[in-house]
C-alpha cells in the first residue's frame, strides 16, 4: 500500500457544552493492489493464529492465513543492515477485473473529531484489481532471489 498524507488547516472546534480543542485536519490517499489471484505466501512468525479478517476490508480482499510474504537469514549485523536496505520487493501479474468490468474500487472514510481526540481525517483508499503470478524478494546489490513464491 503506498500512502499520502497532508495536513489541512487545524481550527478551534467547541461542542454543545462549551468545551474546546484546538482540531488538526488530515487527508489521507491510500492506493493499494487487489491480490485477486495470488501465490500461496507463508504464515506471519508473529501470529500465534490466523487472526480474523477484519469487517472493513472490501469483499474482494484474501481471507487466506498464507497471506504474508518474508524470509529470515542470519547474519552478522552489518550484513543485516545492508541487506535490509538494499532489498527489493517484485511483484510480476497483470490487472485484472475486482468485479465485472471494475478495475479499480474506491472507499471513503470519515473520521469527526471529538474532545478526547481532536483530529479531523479523510481517507480515500483506492485498490487496483491484480492477478499476481510471482512474488519475489530479491537483494538489491547482487540481484540475488532470496525468497520467490510462484502460482
Amino acid at each position: 500500500m503506498v500512502e499520502r498524507t497532508r495536513s489541512g488547516r487545524g481550527y478551534v472546534g467547541s461542542n454543545a457544552y462549551g468545551a474546546r480543542a484546538a482540531v488538526t485536519v488530515e487527508w489521507r490517499e491510500e492506493d493499494a493492489l487487489a491480490f485477486i489471484e495470488r501465490p500461496a505466501g507463508r504464515t506471519s512468525p508473529y501470529a500465534q493464529e490466523s487472526p480474523p479478517v477484519p469487517a472493513n476490508l472490501p469483499r474482494f480482499a484474501p481471507a487466506d492465513p498464507l497471506d504474508d510474504y518474508w524470509f529470515d537469514a542470519s547474519l552478522p549485523p552489518s550484513e543485516a543492515r545492508l541487506l535490509a536496505t538494499n532489498a527489493r520487493l517484485i511483484i510480476e501479474g497483470v490487472v485484472r477485473p475486482i468485479a465485472g468490468d471494475t478495475l479499480a474500487e474506491c472507499h471513503g472514510n470519515y473520521g469527526r473529531p471529538t474532545v478526547d481526540d481532536p483530529r479531523e481525517i479523510f481517507i480515500s483508499t483506492c485498490w487496483l484489481g491484480a492477478s499476481i503470478d510471482r512474488v519475489a524478494i530479491v537483494d538489491g546489490r547482487s540481484q540475488a532471489v532470496l525468497q520467490e513464491w510462484r502460482r
